[in-house]
């Protein structure tokens, strides 16, 4: 579908990333603005100022920088015509206002379940307010103010050429622990594989602020990779995934991963509740102590193979569509080509 407006309507991404909170806020709006720009929709993100620029500006017209989640200095540059997205724990009511009052479609990503105020459209891919809709096609939001489920998980393109079916012998393990891990986890998951009576090659990714003067503390034969510009190569060299109950699970799952996940903060309990519930990630749970066990468990083909085929029938990529349609067919102001 390609987007046509009646102005010059420009779509603005509001979000950041952190070594605390990770890079998962700012992929999935990347996917969106990905999905725009085919669609030659104007993009501007709008971000903190400790964001990571370059992987913005492949898609993005314009980056602005704020130093405060005060956001009075670019809403008032939002007019009728646009839309915009908000993606991050921070924004308050006032940051929707002002966008709604400029008569913009207005969005916003929902990891707990929360309110939000009327005429916010909320993203809810964890379905942490409530069960989304069986058929992935249906757009419920015509009638509702919600999206709800899977089906609505925004994917960069850096993950579809390595998209398929996986039932591979497990010979590699790929950790990816995100920015909720504070520097240890990655480590304990780790050395507790190397501990396994199976022997693996282990491949963990890490971010370097996180480690910073930490390398000495790692395994020799364990493959540390810091920070990479794009991971798709690296987890397409996986047969087994590790990671948490984030957006790295889903990146997981489109690519037919089989994969256990780790709830490893509050916030990602709802999306860990997601995980199993569609069968697409098998759950490690809060701890470690049932890993070896899972693992052996994990050498079974059938159960790879089930874990993949239902990863790639839940996950498939066409999440970011899925959203910005919904976001163009309620708008006024905009006509579909």
């Amino acid at each position: 579908m390609r987007v046509n407006t009646t102005k010059s309507g420009t779509l603005w991404l509001r979000t950041g990333s952190s070594p605390d909170i990770g890079l998962g806020h700012l992929m999935r709006t990347l996917a969106i603005a990905e999905s725009a720009h085919r669609q030659n929709l104007r993009c501007c993100f709008v971000i903190d100022n400790n964001t990571d620029v370059d992987r913005i500006r492949a898609v993005a017209d314009n980056v602005q920088t704020v130093y405060s989640v005060n956001d009075d200095m670019w809403t008032s540059s939002i007019s009728s015509g646009d839309f915009v997205v908000f993606d991050g724990y921070e924004y308050s009511g006032d940051n929707f206002r002002h966008a709604n009052d400029a008569e913009a479609v207005v969005a916003c990503f929902d990891d707990f379940g929360i309110s939000f105020p009327a005429g916010v459209l909320v993203i809810d891919i964890s379905e942490a307010g409530g069960e989304g809709p069986v058929d992935k096609d249906h757009q419920n939001s015509r009638h509702s103010n919600r999206l709800v489920g899977p089906h609505y998980a925004p994917i960069r393109s850096e993950f579809f050429p390595f998209r398929r079916h996986r039932e591979d012998p497990i010979e590699t393990i790929v950790i990816s622990l995100g920015g909720s891990d504070m520097g240890t986890l990655t480590q304990e998951v780790t050395r507790s594989i190397l501990h396994l009576k199976d022997k693996y090659n282990v491949v963990a990714i890490i971010n370097q602020d996180k480690l910073a003067g930490k390398e000495a503390d790692w395994p020799t034969d364990v493959e540390v990779i810091y920070s990479p510009p794009r991971v798709g190569d690296i987890f397409d060299r996986a047969d087994l995934g590790i990671c948490t109950a984030s957006t790295t699970a889903l990146e997981m799952a489109f690519m037919g991963i089989p994969t256990l996940h780790l709830q490893a903060t509050n916030n990602q309990k709802a999306m860990a509740n997601m995980l199993t519930k569609y069968q697409i990630s098998y759950s490690l749970g809060t701890n470690l102590g049932d890993l070896e066990q899972i693992i052996y468990m994990m050498n079974e083909s059938a159960i790879r193979s089930s874990l993949s085929r239902r990863a790639l029938e839940t996950i498939d990529g066409m999440g970011a569509e899925r959203i910005l349609k919904t976001m163009v067919e309620a708008h006024p102001n905009v006509r579909r080509a």
